[in-house]
Formats: C-alpha cells, structure tokens, sequence
C-alpha cells in the first residue's frame, strides 16, 4: 500500500507532516522505525512458536511460509522477510508450499 493510500485511508497523519520541523521528521522516523522493530520482533516470535507447534503442516501446509501466504495474502517476498531463520531457505525453494489435503 503507497504512503498516499494510507494517508487516504486516515492511518497516517501526513496533513501534519509538512508542519513539522526538520528534527521532528527525524525523530519520528527514528520512532516509527523502532516501533517497526518490536513489531517485527513480536512476528517473529509468533511464528517461530507457530512453527514449533506445527500449526501448518496441520493446516494441510508443506511449508510455514506457504501457509503465512495463504493466510495473509501477501506476497512471497514480504512473507519470506517476515520468517528469516532457518526455514525460510527451504521456503524459498518452494515458497507456496506443498498442499497436503
């Protein structure tokens, strides 16, 4: 999604944007870009106890990020960045998964 679609959508307060100063753009880069980081974080600790208990191969799923795709609809890309680890080399090589069911 643009930054434009967002702004359009209301989730991002971009009408203030132009109103602050340098060092406030700067600052709330920084925030937002460690906020991004717990977020990140969090999904991966998600994913790495979804993983552990097997919840795709469940689901009918050969990989964890074949599974995340189906789930989230996007892309393989943003899916394979999101798992990192391990998998996500073996994910990559079949990243839609092997459906079981």
């Amino acid at each position: 999604m643009t930054t434009v679609a967002l702004c359009e959508k209301g989730a991002l307060e971009c009408d203030r944007l132009p109103l602050l100063s340098d060092g406030g753009l700067v600052r709330e880069l920084l925030e937002v870009h460690r906020r991004v980081a717990v977020l990140e974080a969090r999904s991966a600790a998600l994913l790495g106890e979804i993983e552990r208990r097997g919840i795709p191969p469940q689901e009918g799923f050969g990989s964890t990020t074949g599974w995340l795709i189906a789930l989230s609809e996007d892309p393989a890309a943003v899916c394979l960045t999101s798992r990192g680890g391990p998998g996500a080399a073996a994910d990559a090589r079949n990243p839609g998964g092997v459906r079981f069911r």
